[in-house]
């Protein structure tokens, strides 16, 4: 059977796609990270260095 006719399901992901839940994972990730980077350049300029390097 040629590789362009296997049928690959996969794991179906929480987001209702037919994504694997891997890639939903990701997905997810990449919208919490620019929140905690924001979160975390007002703690610099605040002067809060300490918790800003945890963060970090």
């Amino acid at each position: 059977m040629p590789f362009a006719e296997i049928q690959f399901d996969g794991i179906d992901g929480f987001l209702g796609t037919n994504a694997s839940l891997m890639l939903d994972v990701v997905f997810v990730a990449m919208f919490l990270v620019v929140p905690v980077l924001i979160y975390s350049i007002r703690l610099a300029k605040q002067g809060k260095y300490q918790l800003h390097k945890q963060i970090q």
